[in-house]
């Protein structure tokens, strides 16, 4: 699963997780993404037209150049989750967890028995870490809860508390929209920063890591100053956007 790698990069004293969205269901982009050297990648099922299928396919691009592939799901779904950990995925950073409820149903969604109630039958996992997968995968497998509604907000701390959760995850358009304010990444917005800098601190006080969507990385080094460490800094779908707009500009009006 790869992830004693990031969970050494998250402590205190550590530079953070630098990782990017897979908004794009195509292989190729993957490919490319998965080969410039980011820590980890997110590929993203919620906000992408990604399917179960086109993910699957994804995983296994990305993962045989020996990347680290954490995937959003659209929701909180126990059996969704079990097959893309069965495809390969080394975690799951899941929406709108806004109870302990929720954040409990994650974690057993992601572990197996005793602990959880994962089903058994990680056909891709087994033969992408090894024949041992099922005994090692309680401890290397990452359950990161979204923290992005008022529910959330209002049971941060005893959500951060849920026993064999490995992180909170801001996601600040959805933070900001849930207080009234204006959704917008990278936000100066003292009420939306106050509520970043509550999940951060939360997650540090319970020992586990605080992740975060930006833009920058500019943004991302002020956050890192908060207790931020883990960082989903852009897309794959913006890096090309942008790359694109800076080549068409250096051709002048």
């Amino acid at each position: 699963m790869h992830t004693k790698t990031l969970k050494a990069l998250s402590g205190p004293h550590d530079r953070g997780i630098r990782t990017t969205w897979l908004h794009s269901a195509s292989t190729l982009s993957g490919e490319m993404i998965a080969r410039v050297g980011w820590d980890c990648l997110v590929a993203d099922m919620q906000h992408s037209m990604t399917g179960f299928d086109e993910m699957v396919r994804l995983l296994q691009v990305t993962t045989n150049l020996g990347a680290t592939v954490l995937v959003r799901p659209p929701a909180l779904d126990p059996a969704l989750i079990g097959r893309l950990l069965d495809a390969g995925a080394s975690g799951i950073i899941c929406p709108m967890v806004s109870s302990v409820e929720e954040a409990q149903l994650l974690v057993t969604a992601c572990r197996y028995p005793p602990v959880g109630n994962r089903s058994i039958g990680p056909i891709r996992a087994r033969l992408l870490f090894g024949d041992d997968y099922v005994a090692k995968a309680n401890d290397g497998v990452l359950a990161i809860a979204m923290i992005e509604t008022p529910g959330g907000l209002e049971q941060l701390d005893a959500i951060a508390q849920v026993p064999g959760l490995d992180g909170l995850f801001a996601g600040p358009s959805d933070i900001a929209s849930s207080l009234g304010r204006s959704p917008r990444m990278d936000t100066d917005d003292a009420v939306v920063v106050e509520a970043l800098g509550r999940i951060a601190g939360s997650a540090v006080s319970a020992g586990i890591m605080a992740g975060l969507a930006c833009e920058t990385s500019a943004y991302a080094k002020r956050m890192h100053a908060v207790g931020y460490r883990l960082f989903v800094t852009g897309s794959d779908l913006r890096i090309m956007t942008a790359a694109s707009k800076s080549l068409l500009a250096e051709f002048g009006p």
